[in-house]
């Protein structure tokens, strides 16, 4: 088999690139996340703690590589640290196990250049001008902790995505509620595809069958039962076991919740309209 044949091949099979490439085991969400990447042209995810989402976020990129020449990948994060230390770090992990897969490409601590018109960079959400002027025949734009991401960074990548074959990832846990991560969720999410990845998803609670190496790394029950003992149904539960957005904001007055609720109601003709100030 040729290389190219190689790309056309895992570019529409990321769980069997996953497997006979990076030699890595995608558990259920990640291998829907990656599948997403392919069939939607936006995606949302947001996801609870510890359940995998900068290797599914690493994994998206590596993947997007593989689709041969033409393929670029721009990336960030909510911070620079974060960028580095998880998500690129992350994805140097997978890159080295691919053997001679991206022969000749080199690598750095936020870039991997195969040739021109083909690599993947990363930057800090501090320099958005480094958006411009990417263009090639298939792009992805991936941002890491997307709740956290300013949004300048945003109005940025709306340049990146406005031609060809441009697609879009954004991931992380659900901290705020405002914004285009929140927004993706929301008034937006007629253009986005969204997945939800609770800590109940995972293999621990599912019983999915997964490596031992795998699971280590993922939540375990014993956290989750404690915190729901600390916080059952709090803000913290909402974001860190069940990967939803706080029921409000930590300025706010009223909780989200009850307005949506309030909202939801069906009003009775006739009965007088009462509001409390």
């Amino acid at each position: 088999m040729t290389r190219a044949a190689d790309f056309r091949r895992y570019r529409e099979d990321p769980d069997a690139y996953a497997t006979e490439v990076v030699r890595m085991h995608l558990w259920s969400k990640q291998r829907e996340l990656a599948r997403a990447v392919l069939d939607h042209e936006r995606v949302a995810v947001k996801a609870a703690n510890a359940v995998g989402k900068s290797t599914a976020a690493a994994f998206a990129i590596h993947h997007h590589l593989a689709g041969g020449p033409g393929s670029v990948v721009v990336s960030t994060s909510s911070t620079d640290a974060q960028l580095r230390r998880v998500l690129w770090r992350e994805l140097r992990s997978q890159l080295k196990r691919t053997g001679d897969f991206f022969a000749g490409a080199t690598l750095t601590e936020t870039e991997v250049f195969i040739e021109p018109g083909w690599y993947a960079t990363g930057f800090s959400t501090d320099t958005p001008e480094a958006m411009q002027g990417v263009h090639a025949d298939r792009v992805l734009v991936v941002v890491d902790e997307a709740s956290g991401v300013d949004e300048g960074i945003f109005d940025a990548i709306e340049g990146v995505l406005a031609g060809g074959d441009a697609r879009l990832l954004l991931i992380g846990n659900p901290l705020r509620t405002s914004g285009t991560f929140f927004d993706a969720f929301n008034s937006r999410r007629d253009e986005f595809h969204t997945i939800t990845i609770s800590a109940h998803d995972t293999p621990a609670f599912t019983g999915e069958k997964a490596p031992r190496e795998l699971t280590r790394r993922l939540v375990s029950r014993r956290w989750v039962e404690r915190l729901e003992k600390r916080d059952p149904g709090g803000n913290t539960y909402l974001v860190k076991v069940a990967g939803e957005f706080p029921s409000r904001a930590d300025d706010a007055v009223v909780a989200r919740a009850d307005l949506e609720a309030a909202q939801a109601q069906d009003l009775e003709p006739g009965l007088p309209i009462v509001i409390g100030v």
